[in-house]
């Protein structure tokens, strides 16, 4: 099914299609889906809450003058009494709070802790009451170290349970290790630091030298790690002994072109720290370095822009590498990144687009099955080629002017092209 917010023709409509992959077509207006583990999905359209699949509406706020131009809803699932609905109106600082059934349960005044009044509500975070509470960042005049800004923890009661100036803030909870409050500030004019608190008992843990953040690679174990800087290097914080270590990247941070990821026990079994991260070369060209704490490189992907590990609930991992024209999928398993070779280089398809040939080329001389399928998934063309690394398809000029997904399956690899007939 495809939720989506403009016309086929590309002129903007008001409102939403949604679409099933047989082309039926309903007209809906919003995208505002509420898939919360544990509770069955819903799709809010303000003010209303429907049921999904069968689009049946469940409730309207209306009864609270509650509509589309002047009303924001909220679904969460709290510790506490389970699923809930938070209506706020906007040229107001009370809000409403709902059961799941929708039936009011109180109004609440949380502190302002943002410009535009949003709220980052929790439960339990901060202490064990059945208080809701809120976090957030908001503007506030400077103070003598040319702070500008205030983050604040508190409680729907108004109550403010946490208060500290600062260039920047946030609350980090991953599963399985405690909730921290890190604080980026200058604790003297130019000097930039990060303060590291308890989020239960606002207890200050550390402070970190130089503007850092947390993470949690494969969700075990947590660090923190500066920006690169100018002298090649990134600077890694244990996270319990906040012991430092400065890793060489081997190049400068006005040549990293992407933000540094961080895993562990992806190439190794043994926990060490392995990063990677794109580059852009002298000639204008792109890499991909994926290397280990101790500066070893263990791969590149010569011409890819950018990379990214895919975790999602239930699938297996996948690690995914973006070229100009092309994705490579490799799997994971765990302990090991089974990435073989690098290619030479991607799947490479011209002109594109195209109106009677394509020529194809593809990094190696391997058997390979090549598939072009519409835009609906059937299948116009098979072959499969070995002993080649490019073809020229002029079976093409039969078709129908529109998109087409080229890809090609072989030992090294999937490849997919995206095509355009003229």
């Amino acid at each position: 099914e495809l939720a989506y917010n403009w016309g086929v023709d590309g002129e903007d409509v008001f409102g939403t299609n949604l679409m099933q992959e047989n082309e039926e077509l309903e007209g809906f207006y919003c995208t505002n889906f509420s898939q919360i583990s544990g509770l069955p999905p819903r799709l809010i359209c303000t003010p209303k809450v429907y049921s999904l699949p069968s689009l049946n509406q469940l409730h309207s706020f209306t009864d609270i003058d509650c509509f589309f131009s002047n009303c924001k809803i909220e679904r969460h699932l709290f510790p506490s009494g389970g699923e809930h609905y938070i209506v706020q109106r906007y040229w107001s600082d009370a809000l409403y709070l709902f059961d799941g059934n929708f039936n009011e349960l109180r109004m609440i005044t949380p502190p302002p802790v943002s410009n535009q009044s949003v709220y980052n509500f929790t439960q339990h975070l901060f202490n064990d009451d059945d208080l809701l509470e809120v976090n957030g960042v908001r503007s506030t005049p400077a103070d003598a170290n040319g702070n500008a800004y205030l983050f604040q923890a508190g409680q729907e009661t108004g109550a403010v349970l946490f208060s500290r100036t600062c260039q920047t803030g946030y609350v980090s909870s991953p599963d399985g290790l405690p909730a921290l409050i890190l604080i980026h500030r200058f604790n003297a004019p130019g000097n930039l630091v990060t303060e590291v608190y308890d989020a239960r008992s606002f207890a200050l843990l550390h402070t970190i030298p130089e503007k850092a953040d947390r993470i949690v690679p494969n969700g075990t174990r947590d660090y923190y790690v500066s920006l690169p800087k100018p002298d090649q290097t990134v600077t890694v914080y244990d996270g319990t002994t906040l012991v430092p270590k400065v890793v060489n990247t081997g190049f400068p941070a006005s040549q990293i072109f992407s933000t540094i990821r961080y895993e562990r026990n992806r190439f190794y079994t043994d926990g060490t720290l392995e990063l990677y991260f794109s580059i852009r070369q002298d000639d204008g060209s792109f890499k991909v370095i994926w290397m280990d704490e101790n500066g070893n490189l263990l791969h590149t992907f010569e011409g890819a822009h950018l990379a990214k590990i895919d975790t999602q609930e239930g699938m297996q991992d996948k690690l995914l590498v973006y070229y100009r024209d092309s994705t490579q999928v490799y799997s994971i398993n765990g302990t090991g990144t089974n990435v073989g070779a690098p290619p030479d280089h991607a799947l490479l398809v011209s002109p594109n687009p195209f109106t009677n040939y394509l020529q194809v080329e593809w990094p190696s001389e391997d058997a390979h099955t090549l598939q072009v399928c519409d835009v609906l998934g059937n299948v116009v063309l098979t072959q499969t080629i070995s002993g080649k690394k490019s073809i020229t398809l002029r079976e093409m000029q039969q078709m129908p002017a529109g998109i087409y997904l080229l890809s090609i399956n072989g030992v090294r690899g999937h490849h997919t092209a995206k095509l355009l007939k003229q």
